[in-house]
């Protein structure tokens, strides 16, 4: 079974100071530890079909409580409601719902979301033999934590801005882990001018679009706020951009990879930012239920 491990960095780390800390402080941070030490060894241990029963409850659980509900509305809402489409918010409102509940499990046995098929892979391999550096332009839709590691097995490693949280738990953790699980991780703390150091040594460097920002874009048939750093980082590095979107057919979820995008082509950052923008709606309209918080991501301007 593949290794799902963190490294024992994230777990270790220096002990808890006694010195001005509360003992009910120590005691929760040593509870934890313990946890997410216990989950580490067992969860990734236990088969998904194993799994599949605490899963399925976990789903009619989440599916019988008004409030997991009402969430799922307002977000399918927000991504269904300005473009005609609000007669599909009900049902689309208990499939993200399924579809989130499921991909907490998946990180702990991310085999199936770290080898989703790739089409379109020869676009990434060319947009990479430039030697410029490629960014790598995505949001948080359907399984994205393992596109990454799925884009990957072309060969061309990726690495992925992300933004780590002051005290994160296992799940979170384990989340980062297998997001790295294609190259590696890249602080978003090093901002615009860190994405352009990296494609400046040839790397592959996937950024997300919908994340709150300084910028505005029209999604979905609203305005929303949006990040125009990747898009700067491009223009500054001169490197190609390649749009990653996901799609579902009969045989799965799997990932499209787009021809290279010229960002000398685009008159500046935010028109090369708005084409990003349109590249990602439509995946995102055609698989709704799988946008993950767009009311987050994708927050009202």
């Amino acid at each position: 079974m593949e290794d799902t491990h963190a490294p024992a960095t994230t777990l270790d780390g220096p002990p808890p100071q006694s010195s001005g800390q509360p003992l009910l402080v120590r005691s929760v941070v040593l509870v934890r530890r313990v946890i997410g030490r216990t989950m580490w060894i067992l969860w990734p241990r236990v088969p998904y079909r194993l799994a599949r029963p605490l899963i399925q409850r976990k789903v009619r659980r989440a599916l019988a409580d008004p409030a997991r509900i009402d969430d799922a509305r307002e977000q399918m809402e927000h991504v269904l409601g300005a473009v005609g489409r609000s007669s599909e918010v009900e049902a689309a409102s208990r499939a993200y719902v399924e579809h989130w509940v499921r991909c907490d499990r998946l990180h702990w046995n991310p085999r199936t979301i770290t080898r989703q098929r790739v089409e379109g892979g020869e676009h990434l391999i060319a947009a990479h033999g430039l030697g410029k550096g490629v960014l790598l332009s995505f949001v948080h839709h359907a399984h994205f934590a393992g596109f990454f590691a799925s884009a990957a097995r072309t060969g061309v490693p990726v690495h992925v801005v992300a933004a780590p949280l002051a005290s994160p738990g296992p799940n979170f953790i384990q989340h980062l882990h297998v997001v790295g699980k294609g190259g590696g991780l890249v602080s978003a703390g090093r901002g615009t001018a860190g994405i352009v150091e990296e494609l400046g040594k040839g790397r592959v460097v996937a950024s997300a679009i919908d994340v709150p920002g300084g910028s505005r874009a029209t999604f979905a048939g609203r305005q929303v706020r949006c990040s125009s750093g990747a898009a700067h980082a491009a223009i500054a590095a001169g490197a190609p951009v390649v749009v990653l979107t996901s799609h579902r057919d009969e045989n799965g979820p799997y990932i499209r990879l787009s021809e290279p995008l010229d960002p000398e082509q685009f008159g500046g950052a935010q028109e090369l930012l708005a084409e990003l923008v349109a590249r990602h709606e439509k995946a995102v309209l055609e698989w709704p239920e799988v946008a993950y918080l767009p009311t987050t991501c994708w927050s009202p301007a």
